[in-house]
């Protein structure tokens, strides 16, 4: 009887999941969707169902926060993951990453084709020099506050005078509205961001995608490379170790995942990108 009960007990730890991870996430299209017709079928959230299948033992509790938020707990050294957290020097203190799962495209700056006026002086060919905007007292940017998204657009807004910048606290649906309307009426010249998310988020408020132009930073690389972040402590360590086999293994799946979301016109080029 003893031999059976310990036989049944065994058998109920190993199925059990024994590791709970703690992974934030945000609305954030189109590695994180939790509205529209796609709803759930984010880059990040597919990755989360698939290291769910290949590593069952792994409970994977997603939890909605924002980056303000998700950097605290990383600050406190509790024991998260983050999937979109940009690697940065003082990020580096309290976050480790573990090996590239995807290549993305850069973030650049949306504009209003109507407002071409505005704009078109900071054109360098097909880029946007934002630094020489920043030079121009009628330019105004909006930008989402403790958002990083590249040296080529952090540090001139960093440096930029507080005048020219309108801040939101973080991305939501009704802020991703206001700064949008805002383009349209013409309040706000430029908003820097993903061109896949930029586009969602047009799409979701009904406005025509023809009246807006999406442009590179001048200076800026074509794409970039995203890893997880984890708490830096011996749990990330340790975790980190477990996940890199299986993101090496899945980046095909995650690169035809984000294909998906991007335009059609992109897709050629992105395809010849590699780790």
């Amino acid at each position: 009887m003893k031999i059976k009960v310990f036989i049944m007990l065994a058998i109920i730890s190993t199925s059990l999941p024994s590791e709970e991870l703690r992974w934030y996430i945000n609305d954030f299209p189109p590695y994180s969707v939790l509205s529209g017709d796609r709803i759930g079928e984010g880059v990040v959230q597919k990755l989360i169902s698939y290291l769910k299948t290949l590593k069952p033992e792994f409970n994977i509790t997603p939890v909605m926060a924002n980056v303000s938020r998700i950097t605290e707990e990383f600050q406190k050294g509790h024991n998260i993951l983050y999937g979109t957290y940009r690697q940065t020097p003082e990020r580096a203190v309290y976050t480790l990453y573990t090996v590239p799962y995807l290549i993305y495209q850069s973030a650049g700056i949306l504009v209003n084709k109507n407002f071409v006026h505005r704009w078109s002086k900071y054109l360098v060919g097909k880029s946007f020099d934002l630094k020489k905007a920043f030079t121009d007292r009628e330019f105004r940017f909006n930008v989402i506050k403790d958002v990083t998204l590249g040296s080529w657009i952090d540090d001139p807004v960093a440096n930029a005078p507080p005048e020219l910048l309108q801040y939101v606290n973080l991305s939501s649906d009704s802020q991703n509205a206001e700064r949008l309307m805002g383009l349209q009426m013409g309040r706000i010249t430029a908003i820097p961001g993903y061109e896949e998310s930029l586009r969602m988020n047009i799409k979701s408020l009904g406005l025509p995608l023809d009246e807006f132009q999406f442009y590179p930073v001048l200076g800026s690389p074509a794409y970039q490379k995203m890893s997880l972040a984890v708490t830096k402590n011996d749990w990330g360590r340790k975790l980190v170790e477990k996940l890199n086999p299986l993101l090496i293994n899945l980046r095909p799946a995650v690169a035809k995942d984000y294909e998906s979301w991007i335009s059609k016109e992109s897709i050629e080029r992105y395809r010849l990108e590699k780790f």
